[in-house]
C-alpha cells in the first residue's frame, strides 16, 4: 500500500489507515485471505503514519481514536490483486464511521501509481515497488508515498509445459485475464 503522505492531512485518510493498520484492520485482512505481516510491521506502519515519515520504513501500534463527526472521502486505486484485502478493511471501517466514504477502483499498478503521483487519489494497494520513473514523477508533483506492508498472497499459475505464449505475462496482464 502506498500513501500520498500529504493526503494524511486530510482526518478520513488517516483515520482509515490508522484503522487498517489496528488489530481489527488486521482482522479485516485476514479475513480477505490475506496472510498478515508481521505484527512488528504494523508497529512499524502507525509510528510512519504518526510521523508521516516517507520511503521505505516502518513502526509502533496505538489505539485508533476517530471523532465521531469526521467526514469525507477516501479515494483508492491500484491492483486489481489488492483491492480485497483494503476492500475488506473498508467494509470492517464504513460501518463504524458512517460519515466517511471509501472509494475504491482497481485500475491495475500502472494507473494507481500514475494517479497516486498526479495526487488524484489517497492511496493505493500495489503488488509491486513504484517504478524509477514513477518515483520521478511523485518527486516532480511533490508526492511522498509512505510504504505500508500489510500482508501477502501467494498465487500459483500453472500452464502446460508445452505453452509457448504465457512466459512473458506480467502480473499485471495475469489480472485482467483472470481477474
Amino acid at each position: 500500500l502506498y500513501v500520498n503522505a500529504a493526503s494524511l492531512n486530510h482526518t478520513p485518510v488517516a483515520d482509515f489507515l490508522n484503522y487498517l493498520v489496528s488489530a481489527d484492520g488486521q482482522k479485516a485482512i485476514t479475513g480477505a485471505n490475506f496472510t498478515p505481516a508481521d505484527p512488528t510491521v504494523y508497529t512499524r506502519d502507525q509510528t510512519y503514519l504518526t510521523a508521516k515519515q516517507t520511503g521505505r520504513t516502518f513502526s509502533r501500534i496505538q489505539s485508533v481514536n476517530i471523532a465521531a463527526d469526521t467526514a469525507g472521502v477516501i479515494k483508492v486505486n491500484g491492483s486489481p490483486a489488492a483491492f480485497d484485502s483494503i476492500k475488506a478493511v473498508a467494509d470492517a471501517f464504513q460501518p463504524l464511521y458512517t460519515k466517511i466514504t471509501v472509494t475504491q477502483t482497481p485500475f491495475g499498478n500502472d494507473t494507481g501509481f500514475s494517479n497516486l503521483c498526479a495526487g488524484s487519489v489517497d492511496l493505493i494497494g500495489a503488488t509491486r515497488l513504484p517504478t524509477d520513473a514513477e518515483t520521478a514523477a511523485c518527486k516532480a508533483n511533490t508526492i511522498n508515498p509512505i510504504q505500508l506492508t500489510l500482508g501477502g498472497q501467494g498465487v500459483v499459475l500453472v500452464i502446460n509445459a508445452g505453452n509457448t505464449f504465457a512466459t512473458c505475462l506480467t502480473t499485471d496482464q495475469l489480472a485482467k485475464l483472470f481477474g
